[in-house]
């Protein structure tokens, strides 16, 4: 886990990288033959009215950002940057997470085998503060993740076994297939897939 400060330090990282989170993308979007200039259109009548990407945007407005898309989570796999994983480092750290999950109308839920060995359940928020669609099948997404979480109450103080959770992430899709990238302030970093079901069973 992260020494003292390392709290700190993610949230200056997470800031960076919502203040810089356009110029990212786009940069990661170069090879596509339409460029990423144009921030993702609110989907539905839920939308907040924040201005994506906009020099102006109030501070708490972008935090706040909009609800994550519905989607399904699956698999999930985690590197311990303090070299503890039983995989990538020298520790018994478990990193094959085997993660179910599911995001609705901004709310999170799932389950997933944590660094223990132990089977976690968490439920919270899910936001998005950056959305860009640089072709009709590709986009890329920049948010966070908080709530409670079951699982880890021998590491951290706990009430009755729940404990708090906070993860920024990173996300890239190719039409309803997608990849999560996410960050903890204690170290983790996770990677886990996604089928977005936005709309799915929408009459057309």
């Amino acid at each position: 886990m992260f020494k003292t400060g390392g709290l700190v330090k993610f949230i200056l990282l997470l800031a960076a990288l919502l203040q810089f989170g356009d110029r990212l993308v786009c940069l990661a979007a170069e090879p596509f033959p339409e460029p990423c200039t144009q921030p993702l259109t609110e989907p539905d009548s839920s939308a907040t009215g924040v201005s994506y990407g906009s020099d102006d945007a109030e501070w708490l407005e972008t935090l706040k950002g909009r609800k994550a898309r519905n989607a399904l989570l699956l698999g999930m796999w985690s590197l311990h940057l303090d070299g503890s994983g039983r995989s990538t480092g020298e520790g018994d750290n478990n990193e094959n997470n085997q993660l179910f999950g599911v995001q609705y109308y901004g709310l999170t839920a799932g389950t997933f085998i944590n660094s223990n060995e132990r089977r976690s359940f968490y439920g919270g928020v899910a936001r998005e503060v950056w959305s860009y669609q640089c072709t009709p099948d590709v986009r890329f997404d920049l948010g966070y993740k908080a709530g409670l979480m079951t699982g880890y109450q021998e590491k951290f103080p706990d009430l009755q076994g729940v404990v708090p959770f906070l993860a920024g992430f990173f996300g890239a899709s190719w039409k309803r297939m997608g990849v999560d990238v996410g960050a903890t302030p204690l170290g983790v970093i996770t990677l886990n897939f996604r089928i977005d079901i936005d709309h799915l069973f929408e009459a057309p």
